[in-house]
């Protein structure tokens, strides 16, 4: 047959379902008193039917990224130099840099030498091992400010023992006209990251509770550990990339250089000759096309503040927040976003466990 019949299961037929309904339902809902256009609308409804499409996996995220610009363009009256524009941005740079980071990280099992040797400094339990996967990203995440990037390396760190900071900073400071340095987000967030970092591990100490003995762990972990033997020369030059990366990183304000153009020289050393962390056999095994899901979702925002959505959706929400103090109205932020998570998450797992990075 022209049509592969077992992808038309009452499952995916019913999600389909759902995710066409709910963004025609909403379109067809919305207040027609003037303060919404047309292509408002549309934009609203293509949106909602983009995360929903993300949400319950109906269409692959990386078409779904593809097709948005297109759908805006068709449907919204949106120009090309609009919904592109954030391929201008330092994003992209931003998020293939991350990748190919990872991937040596990976490959040479920095990443790994890394995360085996804090879980086993941290006693060998689950709770340990947990622990020192933790560290282990809390060590190496300031090194790779992709949260892909990120992603990529403890993904493979944390099946061998069994995340965007810069892209966040850089499109505030492109709406609130600002500036500000990696050094200086790292430090006004330190304090939230750590304490964000440690009511999710207690989370998932509460929740997961392991049947594995910590002897039995302890075991494992140990004979992994002696099968890195010595640091190899390799690892060596990695480790000594990825500390050049920091401290670019960290001196930006010093020197002036953006997180971008810090990780494409960053990048394009490994190739040098005596380096030789990344060639082309290796970085054509990097995946870049989350890319494309990454910029499907930035032109989200520059189609919305293009139709002034933005606005529209600020003159709703604004008010509620005009009797609050920042204290509460950053709570009750915090509170919308994670009753957000909570929701999709259980309906994106499926997707997030098989869409791999690498």
């Amino acid at each position: 047959m022209f049509f592969k019949t077992s992808d038309f299961n009452p499952s995916m037929l019913a999600k389909w379902a759902l995710s066409l309904i709910l963004p025609l339902g909403v379109y067809l809902l919305l207040p027609r008193d003037g303060s919404l256009s047309q292509p408002m609308m549309a934009f609203l409804a293509i949106t909602l039917w983009a995360v929903c499409a993300w949400a319950m996996d109906t269409l692959n995220e990386i078409a779904v990224g593809i097709l948005l610009p297109a759908l805006y363009i068709l449907f919204c009256g949106v120009g090309m130099k609009v919904v592109y524009s954030p391929w201008l941005s330092e994003v992209p740079i931003i998020v293939i840099g991350g990748f190919i980071l990872g991937k040596i990280i990976q490959d040479t099992g920095l990443g790994k030498r890394i995360a085996l040797g804090c879980v086993r400094a941290a006693g060998g339990s689950f709770a340990g091992a947990l622990c020192g996967i933790t560290l282990g990203a809390a060590i190496v995440s300031p090194l790779v400010p992709s949260i892909m990037g990120k992603a990529a390396i403890f993904c493979a760190v944390e099946f061998s023992v069994t995340d965007g900071i810069a892209m966040g900073m850089g499109l505030a400071d492109k709406i609130m006209g600002t500036q500000t340095t990696w050094m200086q987000y790292a430090l006004h967030n330190f304090v939230p990251g750590m304490l964000y970092t440690a009511m999710s591990l207690a989370i998932v100490l509460l929740v997961l509770r392991s049947p594995v003995k910590k002897d039995v762990l302890r075991c494992v972990v140990q004979e992994k550990y002696r099968e890195l033997g010595v640091m190899a020369p390799e690892q060596k030059r990695a480790l000594a990339l990825l500390v050049l990366t920091l401290a670019l990183l960290a001196t930006d304000s010093l020197h002036g250089i953006s997180a971008g153009v810090v990780l494409v020289l960053v990048s394009v050393a490994s190739f040098l000759p005596g380096v030789s962390l990344m060639d082309g056999p290796r970085v054509n095994k990097v995946n870049f096309a989350p890319l494309f899901f990454i910029m499907g979702c930035m032109c989200i925002g520059s189609a919305g503040g293009f139709l002034k959505v933005t606005d529209w959706l600020a003159n709703l929400v604004l008010p509620l927040f005009s009797n609050m103090g920042p204290t509460v109205a950053g709570l009750c932020s915090y509170l919308v976003g994670f009753l957000s998570n909570f929701l999709l998450t259980p309906l994106a797992a499926t997707s997030t466990l098989t869409s791999p990075i690498t």
